[in-house]
This record gives structure tokens, sequence and C-alpha cells, in this order.
């Protein structure tokens, strides 16, 4: 008969039902499967009473609870409390008067109006007030925070060495309930937990809706960076809704015409530059998926990149300006692809763009600064896109098998 498993092993053999063999300070078993090992803390336990003003406590409108209930916490867990997916949050914005919005919500009311001036009436009324939010995260808003910020962040930051989504827009999220809102949408989305992640983006809209009427709202960045991640979680829905269908794409494309001056940054100095370039890789999906030209304003003057010394090492700024220079050099091929016979119906002007659009390609990879290794990947024969030829004029059947 096989021994009983120990009574005081580890937290990590414990967890998994294991036989531990007590070694410290890492047991056998998490070291053959190079685990962390963690132990029980024979600490004293003290009960903290958080402090709740009685202000609060008697206005807060609905039986809503600004804080966590009290709990008892071992001392050495006080900076770092575990967290708890399945608890629900507790509000931390109390709305006093909301008006939900009326079928699917989104933002797609935006790309109908010029001005969000026009968006005077009956949404002014329904503004919510606003209380500030604490400075402690619920366990489930943390959660998700965390996991934002540590694995699905870096998607949106993979052409910004700055990492702002990652660093900046988690802080953000602290003090920007529709931010944090947003973020907890997509967190849960990426785990797969369609409840939570449907349960969030509606808040976030519902809160997002009556700002729409505001003057300021094309140039604040938390707002951008929350639609550009509403976005993005509208992307991942497909798989549960069964399709696309764009309306925070086209209130994100409104409200960045808006914001735009008549040149662009590809180094993304500021959030909201970061939340474009966010946006200008959205639409790429959305113009290969439906084989159209990207919604994309292509009058915009793209600053030119730092020029690149030879031997010489670049800071993230130029690195980011080089990476977001060849998506917008995507961008325009994409514009060539599925809308050249439009722009272009001469074929001796076609084929003058597509040499310009190589040349452009080459010369970025010629200068660019030598630790940006590129990765080739070519598809098979099944992933092609499918019908091109078949719409191609006869003159152009050549360049759709260009190399």
């Amino acid at each position: 008969m096989g021994r009983l498993r120990s009574r005081n092993g580890c937290l990590t053999c414990r967890e998994r039902r294991v036989k531990c063999d007590e070694t410290r300070p890492t047991c056998g078993v998490c070291l053959k499967r190079d685990q962390l090992c963690r132990w029980d803390d024979p600490s004293p336990r003290l009960k903290i009473k958080q402090y709740r003003p009685k202000q609060v406590e008697d206005s807060a409108p609905g039986g809503y609870s600004f804080y966590p209930p009290e709990r008892d916490i071992p001392l050495a867990e006080r900076d770092s409390p575990p967290l708890d997916p399945l608890r629900q949050p507790d509000s931390v914005w109390c709305p006093e008067t909301l008006t939900s919005p009326t079928s699917a919500a989104s933002i797609f009311d935006l790309s109908q109006h010029e001005s969000p001036n026009q968006y005077s009436g009956d949404l002014t009324t329904s503004v919510p007030r606003m209380t500030p939010v604490p400075p402690t995260l619920q366990h489930q808003e943390a959660f998700y925070l965390h996991h934002f910020s540590t694995h699905v962040a870096q998607w949106l930051d993979c052409t910004d060495a700055s990492r702002q989504f990652m660093l900046n827009v988690t802080v953000l999220a602290k003090s920007s309930p529709i931010l944090l809102y947003a973020i907890i949408s997509y967190a849960a989305r990426h785990l797969g937990d369609n409840n939570t992640a449907d349960e969030f983006q509606e808040k976030c809209i519902v809160l997002l809706i009556p700002l729409l009427s505001t003057e300021t709202i094309a140039h604040d960045e938390t707002i951008l960076c929350a639609i550009v991640i509403l976005r993005v979680c509208e992307q991942l829905s497909v798989t549960v809704t069964g399709g696309d269908e764009e309306r925070h794409l086209a209130g994100l494309s409104a409200l960045l015409k808006a914001s735009q001056g008549q040149q662009v940054d590809p180094s993304a100095p500021t959030l909201s530059q970061a939340a474009f370039w966010v946006y200008v890789r959205q639409s790429f999906y959305n113009a290969c998926i439906n084989q159209q030209p990207p919604n994309l304003n292509f009058d915009l003057v793209l600053i030119p990149p730092p020029s690149v010394i030879h031997q010489q090492a670049v800071d993230a700024k130029a690195e980011t300006a080089w990476a977001n220079t060849m998506a917008w050099i995507c961008a325009t091929v994409m514009q060539f692809c599925f809308g050249g016979s439009v722009l272009y119906p001469e074929s001796s002007t076609r084929m003058q763009r597509w040499y310009e659009l190589s040349e452009a390609v080459e010369n970025w990879n010629k200068t660019k600064p030598a630790r940006m290794l590129l990765k080739v990947y070519r598809p098979s024969p099944r992933f092609a896109i499918r019908n091109v030829r078949r719409n191609l004029p006869d003159s152009d059947v050549s360049l759709s098998s260009y190399e």
C-alpha cells in the first residue's frame, strides 16, 4: 500500500494532490518539474478592517458596495492578496441615471455624424454622476487587469517598443471605469469567459454613449484606447456571434478622423497615436477578410522614420517608427490590391503604382535598423486569397503571381 500524502508538504504539491518529500526550500517534485515551490506561511493571522467613510456608505444608492468585505488574511499576503476570478466585482462607479442603449450597444452612431456636437438631445440628460474609483481594485477586476497586462496587451503593442498599452493603459484603467471595463471584457473574452465579457462590455458602452455628446471626446486618450479595445473584443466575438458587425470599427474611424491632423507620427509618442496604429492594424483584418481597401485616410502625410547610422543602436521610439512605417506601407499595398482597378483604371498606371510600392518595400528593407530581422512566412495554397484571379483583368493576372 502506498504512503499517504504528507500534511506538511508544499502548497504546490497539495494543490496537485501528489506526495511531497517536504524538502525546503524546493521539494524534489517541484525541482523535477521546474515549478515554483510554495510553502504555507505559519505566521499568525491578522484581521484587518477596511476603512469605510460613513458618508460613502450612507450615500451609495441601490445598496452598492465600494469596498470589499472584511476578511482574514495572513500577514505575508497583505501586499499581494490572492485573485479570485469567480468573485463578482462590486460597483466602482455609481450612475444615478443611466439610459440603456437599444438593441446591440455600440458606438456605431458616432460615424453617422460629422461632429460630436450633433449628439445633443436626450443623451445629455442621462449622463451619470460618477463616483471616483477607489484606489483598490476588486478581486475579479485585478485578475483580468493582470491578465491583460501580462498576456493580451502585447498584441496591441506589437509595433510599439514603448509598450504603451501594457504599461500606460493599465495604469490609467485604475482611474477610468470605461477603460477598465473594456480591458476586463477583452481579457475575459480571451480566457473564454463570454458571459463576463458581454457583461463588462455592456457596462463600458453604457458609460461611453453619454460621453459622445461632449466636444472633447475626440481628444480623450482614454476613450480612444477604450474604443480600440472594444473593437478587439468585437473581432474576438466573431466565433460567438457568427459574424463581424464592425460597429465599433465605424465609430472608431470617425473618432480618429476627428482627432488626427494632417500628419501622422509613426513613432507613436502619445496614447492617441498608439491607438491610431492599433486601428491601422485592425483595418488589415477587415480588408483581407472582405477583400476591400482598408478604411483609412491615405491623404495623411507620414512623417519619415529617423535615419539609421550603420552599426549604431536605435532607441525604442525609432524602432516603433520603423515598424509602423512598414504597417503603413502594407496598408497602401492592400489599397492597391483591393481597389487598384478603381483608383488606377489604366493598366500602365497600375503597373507604375505597383513598382512604386515594391520600391517602397525594398527601400524600407535596405535602410531599416540592423536588429529588425524579418520572418518570412509562406502559406500553403489552401490559404490563398479567394477569387482574386477571377476578378482581375487579363492585363493584371501576372501581378497575382508576383514574388
